[in-house]
Protein backbone atom coordinates (compact mmCIF):
# COMPACT_ATOMS: atom_id res chain seq x y z
CA UNK A 1 0.00 0.00 0.00
CA UNK A 2 2.85 2.44 0.92
CA UNK A 3 4.33 1.67 -2.57
CA UNK A 4 1.12 2.45 -4.01
CA UNK A 5 1.26 6.13 -2.66
CA UNK A 6 4.28 7.23 -3.06
CA UNK A 7 3.92 5.49 -6.90
CA UNK A 8 1.05 7.52 -7.00
CA UNK A 9 2.59 10.98 -4.99
CA UNK A 10 5.64 10.76 -7.89
CA UNK A 11 3.20 10.48 -10.61
CA UNK A 12 0.85 13.53 -9.14
CA UNK A 13 4.51 15.44 -9.45
CA UNK A 14 5.37 14.65 -13.00
CA UNK A 15 2.23 15.25 -14.50
CA UNK A 16 1.60 18.46 -12.59
CA UNK A 17 4.15 19.74 -14.95
CA UNK A 18 1.90 19.15 -17.85
CA UNK A 19 -0.99 21.51 -19.28
CA UNK A 20 -4.25 21.03 -17.30
CA UNK A 21 -6.00 19.71 -20.34
CA UNK A 22 -3.92 16.56 -20.68
CA UNK A 23 -3.80 15.49 -17.01
CA UNK A 24 -7.45 16.20 -15.25
CA UNK A 25 -8.16 12.66 -16.28
CA UNK A 26 -5.36 11.08 -14.21
CA UNK A 27 -5.58 13.05 -11.48
CA UNK A 28 -9.12 12.65 -10.99
CA UNK A 29 -8.76 8.68 -11.53
CA UNK A 30 -6.03 9.34 -8.34
CA UNK A 31 -7.83 11.62 -6.15
CA UNK A 32 -10.87 8.61 -6.68
CA UNK A 33 -8.20 5.78 -5.48
CA UNK A 34 -6.78 8.09 -2.34
CA UNK A 35 -10.63 8.85 -1.38
CA UNK A 36 -11.05 5.01 -1.59
CA UNK A 37 -8.09 4.46 0.29
CA UNK A 38 -8.53 6.41 3.22
CA UNK A 39 -8.90 4.57 6.60
CA UNK A 40 -12.26 5.40 8.59
CA UNK A 41 -9.86 7.59 10.83
CA UNK A 42 -8.45 10.14 8.53
CA UNK A 43 -5.24 8.53 7.90
CA UNK A 44 -3.72 6.56 5.02
CA UNK A 45 -1.59 3.43 4.23
CA UNK A 46 -1.63 -0.07 5.89
CA UNK A 47 -3.17 0.46 9.91
CA UNK A 48 -0.86 -2.09 11.14
CA UNK A 49 2.60 -0.28 10.74
CA UNK A 50 2.11 3.55 12.26
CA UNK A 51 5.46 4.86 10.49
CA UNK A 52 3.98 3.99 6.77
CA UNK A 53 0.74 5.73 7.86
CA UNK A 54 2.62 8.58 9.10
CA UNK A 55 4.49 8.63 5.88
CA UNK A 56 1.84 8.07 3.70
CA UNK A 57 -0.48 10.74 5.32
CA UNK A 58 2.26 13.36 4.85
CA UNK A 59 2.76 12.22 1.57
CA UNK A 60 -0.40 12.43 0.37
CA UNK A 61 -1.15 15.66 1.92
CA UNK A 62 1.63 17.23 0.30
CA UNK A 63 0.19 15.64 -2.92
CA UNK A 64 -3.15 17.23 -2.03
CA UNK A 65 -1.46 20.69 -1.85
CA UNK A 66 0.23 20.73 -4.81
CA UNK A 67 -2.71 19.98 -6.71
CA UNK A 68 -4.87 22.32 -4.75
CA UNK A 69 -7.15 20.31 -3.26
CA UNK A 70 -7.41 21.46 0.00
CA UNK A 71 -10.87 22.02 0.22
CA UNK A 72 -11.73 18.61 0.35
CA UNK A 73 -13.12 15.89 2.74
CA UNK A 74 -10.01 14.02 1.56
CA UNK A 75 -7.35 16.83 2.69
CA UNK A 76 -9.55 17.57 5.55
CA UNK A 77 -9.21 14.21 7.33
CA UNK A 78 -6.08 13.79 6.80
CA UNK A 79 -4.75 16.63 8.18
CA UNK A 80 -7.04 16.16 11.21
CA UNK A 81 -5.54 12.70 11.92
CA UNK A 82 -1.95 14.03 11.44
CA UNK A 83 -2.64 16.68 14.02
CA UNK A 84 -3.69 14.76 16.27
CA UNK A 85 -0.64 12.18 15.87
CA UNK A 86 1.53 12.31 19.30
CA UNK A 87 4.73 12.24 17.79
CA UNK A 88 7.95 11.58 19.42
CA UNK A 89 10.59 11.37 16.81
CA UNK A 90 12.20 14.34 15.16
CA UNK A 91 12.06 13.15 11.99
CA UNK A 92 8.30 12.53 11.70
CA UNK A 93 7.59 15.54 13.86
CA UNK A 94 9.63 17.99 11.18
CA UNK A 95 7.98 16.26 8.22
CA UNK A 96 4.81 16.88 10.24
CA UNK A 97 5.54 20.53 10.73
CA UNK A 98 6.69 20.86 7.11
CA UNK A 99 3.40 19.39 5.52
CA UNK A 100 1.23 21.69 8.19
Amino acid sequence: MYKHIIFFTCMFSLISSLPTFARSSNITHGLNYLSISQNSDGSLGNITFTTDIIRTTIAVIDTLQALSQTNTTLYDNAVSWLQSQTINTTDYLSERMFTL
